[in-house]
């Protein structure tokens, strides 16, 4: 049941990552995404660029898509580590990606919405979660070569 979980979880990734890259590029442009902008002077540039409706769109996409991506992301990652039978601590890299993904989105609401006296936290954010989902995948990957390495019968 687990593997089963693990293969609609990824896919369901999948589908996600590319409907907000499908999104981003058709309704916000792709120099103006903040999720993907690691400095404050980025960001308030992106803005600038924006017009009302790209910031529309991007609260809508931050707000709706970007609420679910992270669930999908952090479960199929933990999903992953229960199948190769990660150590508790493991878990922590997810769960905290997760959480760092939820405090840039807030950042990038207010900042869409009112200003950007929380874009100094979304670069911190924004930078964490993507040094989490490496921190992940690279420790996968080292339990998938365990995994592959040292089971019996192989």
């Amino acid at each position: 049941m687990l593997k089963i979980t693990l293969i609609v979880l990824a896919v369901l990734t999948v589908a996600m990552f590319a409907g907000m890259t499908l999104w981003t590029a058709n309704y916000i442009g792709a120099k103006n995404q903040l999720d993907s902008t690691f400095t404050v002077e980025g960001c308030r540039e992106a803005i600038k660029r924006m017009t009302d409706d790209e910031k529309t769109a991007h609260l809508q996409m931050t707000l709706y898509a970007d609420t679910l991506f992270p669930l999908l992301y952090g479960s199929f990652l933990c999903g992953l580590l229960v199948l190769f039978k990660a150590p508790w601590g493991f878990y922590l890299v997810p769960a905290f990606t997760v959480v760092a993904d939820y405090v840039e989105n807030f950042c990038q609401w207010k900042a869409l919405k009112n200003g950007d006296g929380y874009l100094l936290l979304k670069v911190v954010m924004t930078d964490l979660k993507f040094a989490g989902l490496a921190i992940a995948s690279a420790v996968l990957l080292a339990l998938f070569g365990r995994w592959w390495f040292c089971t019996t019968g192989r």
